[in-house]
């Protein structure tokens, strides 16, 4: 007899979000980050705001503060925060010109009342806000031709520090931008295709590539060079998260097949020949359902694993890292749930948004 597993989690605090655009159906509404410290989480929605929460305080679902991203109004794509809270980076489509525009907010500086809401795009000599036009020098990312839905720059990491930005360009290549001295230095490029996500961990960057293959660079010394390729074998990559301090990473893949990787110097090999498959299971129900991985985290030190599903009001599955079972789910209600970030170490929220719905902040234990 098959022991039914426990009932999802309650939210303990909520925050609205915008309906999607029509003409955008591959983006989310909503894209999550917290701050390195986990006391702030940052929100996206499709009106090119930008809004700063606090999940903790009992008005949780009312923005602490705004920032405004692009003139043209289009939803922002990825968010990088960097240590200390002090400034983070957005990019997103960027318009009809496709400029491959990176925007870096002062918090300090830039922030502006939620009563005081407006889509003009902040300037530098008002606010304190610097903008990378990263296609405008000999290195920058090359913007896509004739796919509107595509962003030119498609992910963003802070090295540790915060001095160098690093970003994944639909172009293939890595770049990292000297924040301090406003120049860039381009990362070896293995392959040509597309950057699906970029993650930095112990000096190193961890590049995973749309064709599903991942790269990683050590960083540690004056130039970057490649220190591992990683073949899959899978395409469809869409996701890259780092395991805590193992030194393991988890790539997520469109048809809902989660591998877990080696990239810290002892071998490239997949770990164990395990693959984890997210196969819904919940109270005791095999859901025979492909999961589509827009968006995926892990949560107390790597145990668990959460992936969001396309499924309508489906919500996102919780995993055992290390047995593939399924742990319960914690939902959205109405809407898709794509997007899925987790506070830091130590913390045991997790922060659930996606098409159409209320994004959520839940409680795992």
């Amino acid at each position: 007899m098959m022991v039914p597993k426990p009932p999802p989690p309650s939210p303990f605090n909520l925050f609205t979000t915008l309906q999607p655009p029509t003409s955008l159906p591959t983006l989310s509404s909503l894209t999550l980050h917290y701050t390195p410290d986990s006391t702030y989480l940052l929100a996206t929605t499709p009106s090119s705001l930008i809004s700063l929460y606090n999940p903790t305080v009992p008005d949780a679902s009312h923005p602490i503060q705004c920032y405004g991203t692009y003139q043209s109004g289009c939803p922002v794509v990825d968010l990088a925060v960097k240590k200390g809270n002090q400034e983070f980076a957005s990019t997103g489509l960027n318009g009809p010109y496709r400029d491959c525009t990176v925007l870096i907010h002062d918090v300090t500086k830039s922030g502006f009342p939620p009563s005081s809401i407006n889509t003009k795009a902040l300037k530098e000599k008002d606010t304190g806000v610097g903008v990378r036009k990263l296609n405008n020098t000999k290195t920058g990312h090359t913007p896509p031709q004739g796919f509107l839905e595509v962003p030119g720059v498609a992910c963003l990491e802070y090295a540790e520090g915060g001095d160098v930005l690093f970003t994944g360009g639909y172009d293939g290549r890595v770049l990292g931008w000297d924040l301090r001295q406003r120049n860039s230095f381009a990362l070896e490029v293995c392959g040509g295709n597309g950057v699906a996500d970029v993650k930095y961990w112990d000096g190193r960057i961890v590049v995973g590539r749309t064709e599903g293959d991942l790269d990683v660079y050590d960083c540690r010394y004056e130039r970057c060079c490649l220190e591992k390729h990683v073949v899959q074998g899978r395409p469809g990559l869409s996701k890259v998260e780092i395991l805590g301090d193992q030194g393991l990473a988890a790539a997520y893949y469109l048809d809902g097949v989660v591998r877990m990787v080696d990239v810290g110097g002892r071998g490239g090999a997949e770990v164990g020949g395990r693959v984890v498959e997210p196969a819904m299971v919940y109270e005791g129900e095999h859901k025979g359902e492909t999961l589509s991985l827009l968006g995926a985290s892990v949560v107390d030190s790597g145990r668990y694993l959460l992936a969001g599903n396309e499924g309508e009001g489906e919500g996102a599955s919780v995993y055992d890292v290390k047995t593939g079972e399924g742990r319960g789910r914690v939902g959205t209600g109405k809407g898709k749930a794509c997007w899925v970030k987790t506070a830091g170490e130590g913390k045991e929220e997790v922060a659930v948004g996606g098409y159409g719905c209320k994004g959520t902040v839940w409680r795992l234990r």
